[in-house]
Parts: structure tokens; C-alpha cells; sequence
């Protein structure tokens, strides 16, 4: 069963369109309230617009695409009815599909002999009479599919509207069972992995420019300064919220035991250990891991460089690398562990009704640890600057204030040598880092600034 599962054909995307909309009447003008019509309208050949939703954006041709995984694609096939006849049924569901309907048969069809091969067709006649009043649940609630749509014939814009599991319309009842996993609340470490790839991807755009400008001005940069990539280069380009929000990604992971479901022949278990790399990988990642806890501490620093001032290049790197080390000995010596707990309980919601069970608990993570590492970045920072403050007393920077140099520039780039009649001087690596893109042209320098987003 589950070689069969893994196999299964499946679409990357659907894109139903309701049989209502005639794509020789009319023409998509957009599909969320919050916004009015789109600039361009498009053939509803390439499906609907994007729905309404806080997070969609205006004046934007893009298309809403429902996502298929194979649980989602299992669910539909039942609750709809298809399984128990698929040779009608199929071919009227993928006739809401308008960019792949080929694909969509194979799709369907697969999926459709998986459930009849191991869902006995009593128990699917079960399911379907059960989805049945689901669908008049819903019906009932209005909840449908909302869209501008250009009447050709008349040039009038109309507001179209459809309930799901629409009686009259037999061609979306599959697709209006597939819900877009995106629009699953619980989905929120897409989002944060997605941000978290941005963010590597800035941070290794900023290094190609850096590297480039270092280039082209025949190795003349300052070579300290590139080891800042990620305290100036990205508190200046990537900004405090974002790099924080990387910073929380990454003490929850470092807070959370390893814990993977394993294939064992026809059965599944839980294992606490990885088995899909070595362990000299598997040392690696949690030593690399661990660095990211790098991010709080960059973050803590650059905010308390108001005070700090001239310590912030001495104590701010032995800071960094302090709390990495502590991190990597803790992920060794102490990592997370998982607990389970098997306790079957049941209560009765409602009477000859519903009755909710819980089996047990498993938890995988530890606030104590992600407090623990918190602790550690903070007050290694105070502790750090403490000891340094009383080691050693500096003179406040002899040079004159620009207001083109971010902070972080300011305190942790090199000085010596770059410093002539209280003037602070950056070559043109520098700058990239710091948000100061610079070009010459006949003889004249320009410079762009991405922090006030300025040319000078």
C-alpha cells in the first residue's frame, strides 16, 4: 500500500474554471473585493484570478492554482464520489480543468484505482453519504467562489459568484473538496523557510557585489571589512524584522528534537535519530545550525550600539562566537529530547452525536531550551560588553558623523588607515555592504542609496 501510495500520478497544480464561464463570453477582470479591476483582463483559458485575501495583491494578473498533495488528492476522490464511479465522473471533473486536462485524467485516474484498490466500496458509499451532508452544510453557508468577470458581447463587468459543491454544476464538485494547502493556517514553516531562503539569497548577492567591486578595483578593498557580510551588509540590506524573524526560525529548530517517521517494510515508527544522512553530515548541520543563533546576537548588538559606541568592535565578535560555541557543545552534550505520553480520554460533546478522543501527547519541543539559548545571546552580549568595558577604556571616534554609513558600518568596519583629517574613508566594497552602490562615469562618482533609496 504504501509503494502504491508513493507512486501515485499526480498534478503539481489544478486550475478549474466554472462551466458557467464560458471563456468565449467572458473574460477574467479579477477576484478580490479588497481590489478593483485588473489593468489587463485575461482568457479564463488560463484559470481564475487570485481570490480575496489580506495578503493578496492589486492590479495583478496572477492566477489562483490549487496545490495538490497526495493526502488532499485521496480525500477528494472519496468525499466526492468519484471512486465509486469513476468512469463518469472522471472525465466531468477535468472538464473544469483548463490548463492541463490530459494530465488531470492520468491524475484522477491513478488515484481513483489507489482508493478502489484498498477502501472497500461499502466503506466508501459510507464516506460519500457522510460527505453529502457536508456539502449541504456548505451550500447552506453561502461559501463559494467569487469573481469580476468582462461580459464580452455587452463590455460590462459583473460580479460572479458560485457556491461550492453547486448542485447545477457537476464539474467542480472534485475540485471544491481540494482545499490549497497555503490557506492552511498551520502551514506557517513554509513561510518561514521561504524567508529564511531569502534571506540566504540576499546575503549571497550582497557578497557577489562586495567580491566584484573588490575585483574590479584590483584587490584594493579592505579585507576585515568583508567579514561583515552578515552584521552590516545584512542588518543594512535585509533590515532588524526580517533577520529576527530568521533568528526565532532558528531557535526553534535548535529547540526541537529530531524526531522522523521511518519506513520499516509495510509498517512506519518513530525514530529519534536521522537516518537519511551520515554522521559526520549530520555533525556538520548541527554545528552549522548552531551559528544561527548568530542572528539574535547581531540583532541585540546592533540595537545596543547606541550605548556601546566604540566597544561594539571589540566585544561584538567574541560575543558571536561565544554563544556558537555554547550552542554547538549544548546540540553535542545535551540535545533536545522528544516525550511521549499514552493516556486515552474521551468526552462527549454532544450526545448520540460526536464524542472527541485523545490518545496522548507527543512533544518534540522545549521552551526551556529556546529560553536557555535566548539567555545566552543576550546575556552573553551584557556580559561580554561588561568584562570588555572594565578590561580596557577606549576613546570615543575622532571623526566627523555621516549620516550615509550605517551604524554597524561605523563601529565594526577597519579603521586604520582609512581615517585622514577626521574624515573616514570607504572603498567601494564597503559601501555595497553599508548600502552604497557606486559607479564613476567620466570621471564623476555616483552613488545610490538603498537605505533612503537616493542617488547622490
Amino acid at each position: 500500500m504504501q509503494d502504491d501510495y508513493a507512486s501515485l500520478v499526480l498534478m503539481y497544480s489544478m486550475s478549474p474554471v466554472p462551466r458557467v464561464l464560458d471563456r468565449s463570453t467572458y473574460l477574467c477582470a479579477g477576484g478580490s473585493l479588497f481590489c478593483g479591476e485588473i489593468p489587463s483582463n485575461f482568457n479564463l483559458s488560463l484559470g481564475l484570478s487570485l481570490f480575496t485575501g489580506v495578503d493578496t495583491m492589486c492590479y495583478t494578473s496572477f492566477n489562483e492554482w490549487v496545490f495538490v498533495n497526495p493526502m488532499q488528492a485521496v480525500f477528494g476522490v472519496i468525499a466526492s464520489g468519484i471512486a465509486l464511479d469513476p468512469t463518469n465522473l472522471i472525465p466531468l471533473a477535468c472538464a473544469a480543468e483548463v490548463i492541463a486536462p490530459a494530465q488531470c485524467l492520468a491524475f484522477l485516474v491513478s488515484v481513483s484505482d489507489f482508493v478502489s484498490t484498498y477502501f472497500p466500496t461499502s466503506s466508501l458509499q459510507a464516506y460519500r453519504s457522510r460527505a453529502t451532508f457536508v456539502e449541504a452544510d456548505v451550500i447552506a453557508t453561502s461559501v463559494g467562489i467569487m469573481q469580476y468577470v468582462r461580459h464580452v458581447p455587452t463590455n460590462r463587468i459583473e460580479l460572479f459568484h458560485q457556491v461550492l459543491f453547486d448542485p447545477t454544476d457537476a464539474t467542480m464538485m472534485y475540485t471544491s473538496y481540494a482545499l490549497a494547502s497555503v490557506e492552511m493556517p498551520l502551514n506557517v514553516a513554509t513561510y518561514l523557510r521561504g524567508l529564511c531562503q531569502y534571506v540566504s539569497f540576499v546575503l549571497a548577492a550582497i557578497a557577489l557585489v562586495a567580491g566584484l567591486y573588490t575585483l574590479a578595483n584590483g584587490c584594493t578593498s579592505e579585507g576585515y571589512n568583508l567579514f561583515e557580510v552578515n552584521r552590516v551588509g545584512g542588518l543594512t540590506w535585509i533590515g532588524r524584522p526580517l533577520l529576527l524573524v530568521r533568528s526565532v526560525t532558528a531557535l526553534c529548530i535548535l529547540s526541537t528534537a529530531t524526531l522522523q517517521l521511518h519506513k520499516n517494510g509495510i509498517t512506519t515508527q518513530l525514530i529519534a535519530s536521522r537516518e537519511d544522512v551520515s554522521s559526520v553530515v549530520n555533525n556538520v548541520i548541527k554545528i552549522l545550525a548552531a551559528s544561527e543563533l548568530g542572528w539574535l546576537v547581531y540583532i541585540f548588538d546592533d540595537v545596543c550600539m547606541a550605548w556601546t559606541r566604540q566597544y561594539s568592535a571589540s566585544y561584538t565578535a567574541k560575543t558571536a562566537t561565544t554563544a556558537w560555541f555554547i550552542a554547538v557543545l549544548l546540540s553535542f552534550t545535551s540535545p533536545v529530547s522528544h516525550s511521549a505520553s499514552i493516556q486515552r480520554s474521551c468526552e462527549i460533546v454532544v450526545m448520540d452525536f460526536e464524542m472527541v478522543c485523545h490518545s496522548g501527547v507527543v512533544a518534540i519541543g522545549s521552551v526551556d531550551r529556546l529560553r536557555l539559548l535566548v539567555g545566552i545571546a543576550v546575556g552573553g552580549s551584557i556580559l561580554m560588553y561588561v568584562l570588555d568595558r572594565a578590561w580596557h577604556v577606549l576613546p570615543p571616534l575622532n571623526e566627523r558623523d555621516s549620516c550615509l554609513v550605517s551604524c554597524s558600518a561605523k563601529y565594526l568596519f577597519e579603521r586604520r588607515g582609512w581615517v585622514y583629517d577626521r574624515v573616514y574613508y570607504l572603498d567601494f566594497a564597503s559601501a555595497a555592504l553599508t548600502g552604497l552602490l557606486v559607479c564613476t562615469f567620466q570621471g564623476d562618482y555616483y552613488v545610490f542609496d538603498i537605505k533612503t533609496w537616493r542617488m547622490l
